[in-house]
């Protein structure tokens, strides 16, 4: 038989997938989450808890008036001499590299205020890995609230002297973090309500040794209190693969175009 030929042109995979509307892409790739995730006999040294990783990027979108009416160019560029741009946010599955979820703004809409729209979709027992920019108060709290936990980097702002808090181990303590005084804009008076006055919080700092990584070591904040069943090691194993979703972005916006 004649070897099988793989093209490695796009074209006719764009032409099938622009004969779909969007409701029945969005089933599809729901149900192709799903089973991929019912695939796996369990996660990451986790036992039955899945791990979600949040992380955001930007597109470069046609130039048309549409476009620009709808996702305006940044502001620090000169009008007619740029594109409109895109602000994506993104949730995809440790284990299976999928696109869980997918939230968008203008590009002037902070990565922030779109990271809130993925905690509906949380469900209890959920682990969520992220980025420094997603370890504020209020998503600790919210999270806590749900039934989830989080890792994130701790934000260079926050006091970083383990001399101070319940000592866990070395680099490692429980600190209390409290209610920030001004309300976010975007919030309403009862949602900062319910927000807690405090919270204890559990600071760790690992090292990666993974060489493709930018960051060798880091400071986490986390939910997960327990020092005894969440090892500083295990913690550090999770970060080094939150690296991954880079690369799941690069692909949906390089090799599909």
């Amino acid at each position: 038989p004649e070897p099988l030929h793989v093209s490695h042109d796009s074209s006719p995979y764009c032409q099938a997938r622009a004969r779909l509307d969007l409701d029945n892409l969005s089933a599809i790739r729901a149900a192709l989450t799903q089973r991929m995730a019912q695939s796996l006999p369990s996660g990451p040294g986790l036992g039955p808890r899945p791990v979600k990783v949040v992380d955001g990027t930007s597109l470069t979108m046609p130039d048309t008036p549409e476009n620009q009416a709808a996702y305006p160019q940044p502001p620090s560029q000169t009008p007619g001499c740029g594109f409109p741009q895109m602000r994506l946010l993104a949730l995809f599955s440790l284990d299976t590299g999928a696109l869980l979820e997918r939230v968008r703004g203008q590009y002037t809409t902070s990565e922030v205020r779109l990271f809130r729209n993925f905690w509906p979709r949380l469900d209890p027992g959920d682990i969520l890995l992220g980025d420094r920019i997603f370890g504020f108060y209020y998503a600790m709290a919210e999270l806590t609230r749900r039934g989830a936990d989080g890792i994130f980097g701790l934000n260079v702002q926050r006091d970083q002297d383990f001399r101070r808090g319940q000592r866990l181990g070395k680099h490692d303590r429980l600190v209390t973090w409290y209610k920030p005084r001004v309300k976010p804009k975007d919030l309403t008076d009862e949602q900062w309500a319910l927000v807690p006055a405090q919270m204890v919080v559990r600071e760790v700092k690992v090292k990666t040794n993974d060489p493709s990584c930018r960051v060798r070591q880091v400071v986490l904040c986390t939910t997960l209190l327990d020092h005894k069943k969440w090892p500083k090691a295990k913690l550090g194993e999770l970060l080094s693969r939150r690296w991954q979703v880079e690369l799941n972005l690069d692909d949906l916006k390089t090799t599909l175009q």
